[in-house]
C-alpha cells in the first residue's frame, strides 16, 4: 500500500513530465493521507496556477505557509503570482519574505529585480541583477542591468551590459534602441 510520500513522489515526477492533471490527482492523494505535507500543498499550488486556477493555487500556497511558516517556496510563488497579476508592492513583500527565510539564487533575484525595476527603484533592481551576473553568465541579467544603468544615466555601463546580453544570445530589440541612443550621445 502506498503512503503519502509515495504519492507525493509520483506527483513530482508527473509534474516534471508536464502531466499536470495527473500530478494534481496524486498531490491530492498525498494530502488526503498526510494533511500536514506542506510541500505537497506548495506543489499543488504550482500545478493549479499552471492550469489557470490562480485563486485555488494561491489558497494552497497559503495553506503550506499555515503549516510551516518558515517554508520559503510558497512566499516566492505568491510573489511571482502577485507580480503576474500586476500587484508589484504585494509581490515584493512576499519575495522579500522568501529572501528573509533564506532563499537565494538567480530565480529569486531576477524576480525581485524585475519588480523593483517596475517600481522605478533602479539602484535596488541593479543590485539584484548584478548579484545574478556575479554568480552566472545570464544574458537576461545583463539586459536588466543595462536597462537600469540606462535609467540611471550611466550610458557607458548600459552599453557594456546590453552588448554582453546580445553576445549571450538575448534578443535585445529595445536594448539595441538604447545602444543607438547611447551612441548618439556622449558616454557618461
Amino acid at each position: 500500500m502506498k503512503d503519502a510520500k509515495d504519492y507525493y513522489n509520483i506527483a513530482v515526477d508527473l509534474q516534471k513530465e508536464d502531466k499536470l492533471a495527473d500530478a494534481k490527482m496524486f498531490y491530492e492523494k498525498a494530502i488526503r493521507l498526510d494533511p500536514m505535507m506542506y510541500q505537497a500543498y506548495n506543489n499543488l499550488g504550482n500545478v493549479l496556477c499552471r492550469l489557470g486556477n490562480w485563486e485555488r493555487g494561491l489558497s494552497y500556497y497559503k495553506r503550506a505557509i499555515d503549516i510551516k511558516k518558515d517554508f520559503s517556496l510558497p512566499y516566492y510563488n505568491i510573489g511571482i503570482l502577485k507580480h503576474e497579476k500586476g500587484m508589484v508592492m504585494q509581490s515584493l513583500k512576499y519575495l522579500r519574505e522568501a529572501e528573509e527565510l533564506g532563499m537565494k539564487g538567480a530565480d529569486l533575484y531576477l524576480e525581485m529585480a524585475e519588480v523593483l525595476y517596475e517600481m522605478e527603484e533602479y539602484e535596488k533592481a541593479l543590485k539584484y541583477f548584478l548579484e545574478v551576473i556575479e554568480d552566472s553568465e545570464q544574458g537576461y541579467a545583463y539586459l536588466g542591468a543595462g536597462f537600469c544603468y540606462f535609467k540611471l544615466g550611466k550610458m557607458k555601463r548600459a552599453k557594456q551590459m546590453l552588448e554582453k546580453a546580445k553576445a549571450l544570445g538575448i534578443q535585445v530589440t529595445e536594448g539595441e534602441l538604447m545602444i543607438r541612443k547611447i551612441m548618439s550621445e556622449k558616454d557618461g
